[in-house]
């Protein structure tokens, strides 16, 4: 059993010339609760585990049109995560080519970290298959750093694109 309550709230600021501004918050509270009883004959085992957290974020974004060919993206999420009781930076950037009308190549780069992690566990049917925990001192949080590289051809009547990914 999951149960995840968000609330989000984002705010765009055009007043700038050339730049989009946008600001995000965002609040998600988990709740796990994963029950499981077994029966061997006489034999009855009962195991539970019950977990609570909540990820506090804010990012700010910058969208700057520096031409009619060109767009950089830079940005920063700062996450504080309850259960490590931690602030994580998550940086990230993109840039946007426009080699014509209908060519477009796409660099990005970001870092990411998570915190809610999906236990599978295909040998096991005592019923712990993709069970949801969170993560704390015994159980890491995943940290990634992730860039791709794209080339998108849109034409009127039909769009092509081909991208590259690399996660590190």
């Amino acid at each position: 059993f999951l149960e995840n309550k968000t609330i989000k709230i984002k705010q765009i600021y055009k007043g700038f010339k050339n730049h989009k501004i946008s600001l995000n918050i965002q609040d998600s509270h988990y709740k796990i609760l994963f029950k499981n009883k077994t029966v061997d004959g006489q034999l009855k085992s009962e195991q539970q585990l019950k977990q609570n957290g909540f990820i506090s974020s804010f990012a700010l974004e910058d969208l700057w049109f520096l031409n009619n060919y060109v767009r950089i993206q830079f940005g920063n999420r700062i996450s504080y995560f309850s259960n490590t009781e931690k602030f994580y930076h998550s940086p990230r950037m993109a840039m946007y080519l426009k080699a014509n009308k209908k060519i477009t190549v796409e660099f990005s780069y970001n870092k990411i970290h998570q915190f809610i992690h999906q236990k599978n566990n295909v040998r096991n049917t005592r019923g712990t298959q993709n069970m949801w925990v969170l993560s704390s001192t015994s159980i890491p949080k995943m940290t990634s750093e992730n860039s791709s590289l794209g080339l998108y051809y849109d034409n009127n009547n039909f769009s092509i694109s081909t991208s590259a990914y690399k996660k590190l």
